[in-house]
This record gives C-alpha cells, sequence and structure tokens, in this order.
C-alpha cells in the first residue's frame, strides 16, 4: 500500500526587544584614585540587576509595564489550573500547602506531571528558602547519612535532576492558595522562549 507523507508543522514565535538598562554614575577621579576597580565592581552589579530582573519577568511577569508586557510562568499557571503539568497542593494524605509539609511523595506527584518530551533536561526551581525546606531537608533526614555526609555541601540536585535557586520564586513560609508556592519543575526551553541580544 501507498505510504502516508507527514509533515512537522511549524509555528512563527516573535521576540519583540524591551530595552532594560542600568546606571551608575562614578567621577573620573574617583575610578583613577581608587585602589580597586570601581568600573569592575558596577558591571557586576549591572549583570546581577539583570539577571534579577530577568528572572522577575520570567516567573512573576503579569503583562504590565513594570515587567515590559511579559506574562511570566507565575501568572500563566495561575490563570489556567488546566495547563498539562499543574499539579496543586503536592503533598501526600493531608495535601501540602507548605514548604515543610512537602514530602517525597508529593515531589513524585509533581515528576509524575511531566510529559516525556519535557523530562531529559528537567530542572527544579524553587526560592532558596524552598529549596532548603524542601530538599535539602529530605536529603538530610533520608537514611542512609552519616557525620561525613551531613558534614559536606549537599549537591543542587534531587532524584538526579538539576536544582535551581532564584529569589523571585515565593519565598514565604505562610500558607498560600492562590499562588504558584511550592516549586517548577520541568524543561524550560521547552515551554517558551526567551532572547538576549546584547
Amino acid at each position: 500500500s501507498s505510504m502516508t507523507a507527514s509533515d512537522m508543522a511549524w509555528q512563527s514565535v516573535n521576540l519583540v526587544a524591551k530595552k532594560l538598562t542600568a546606571e551608575t554614575r562614578i567621577t573620573k577621579e574617583l575610578a583613577e584614585d581608587a585602589i580597586i576597580d570601581i568600573a569592575a565592581i558596577v558591571a557586576d552589579e549591572h549583570a546581577w540587576a539583570f539577571a534579577q530582573k530577568e528572572d522577575e519577568c520570567f516567573i512573576n511577569g503579569d503583562g504590565t509595564s513594570t515587567y515590559g508586557g511579559i506574562e511570566g510562568l507565575k501568572t500563566k499557571f495561575n490563570a489556567d489550573a488546566t495547563l498539562a503539568g499543574h499539579v496543586a497542593h503536592p503533598g501526600s494524605a493531608n495535601d501540602a500547602d507548605a514548604f515543610n509539609e512537602v514530602q517525597a511523595d508529593g515531589l513524585a506527584k509533581v515528576m509524575g506531571a511531566l510529559l516525556s518530551f519535557a523530562r531529559a533536561n528537567g530542572k527544579r526551581l524553587a526560592s532558596p528558602t524552598a529549596d532548603s525546606m524542601i530538599f535539602e531537608y529530605l536529603m538530610a533526614t533520608a537514611g542512609g547519612n552519616s557525620t561525613m555526609t551531613l558534614g559536606g555541601a549537599i549537591v543542587p540536585s534531587y532524584l538526579g535532576k538539576q536544582r535551581e535557586v532564584s529569589e523571585s520564586m515565593p519565598s514565604s513560609t505562610s500558607q498560600d492558595y492562590s499562588a504558584i508556592m511550592m516549586l517548577l519543575y520541568g524543561d524550560f526551553s521547552k515551554a517558551c522562549f526567551f532572547g538576549d541580544r546584547s
């Protein structure tokens, strides 16, 4: 019988450049007379500020001018609880709604919601507070630990998947039923596009 051709489908993605600036004025005399490299310190601070703003837009962007018109992941998930991968209160029997209530079975519930195409490069994203209270706590209290393993640095991964932290993720330890509170997990390059021009 004849074969049926199947063609890949393509869509256009429009990346709109938004100008992000930082300005710090230093005098020529200060730059010349300072013992330390003032310009390098200012450049590092600007880079850090840019990274923070990009995280804010990527995670918390609500489409307003504050975020350059960008709608972030938190806004998208809060607007549509039927999105694939949306897991409400990832907990055990009582459904956790606070960092210290999340257990291994709740994390497995989040992992299980991720479709197979986004698993290969999956990463976990949480605030430093959530990362410590969830992942570091679970790893420290797991069986098989010794004074040596507990005395060393905890590798930033969980079940082989990399952990990243961002101050833009929610860090309140109180209960919050209306926002993404715990963590994000997946291959973010499969969910969105982000471009830097210069």
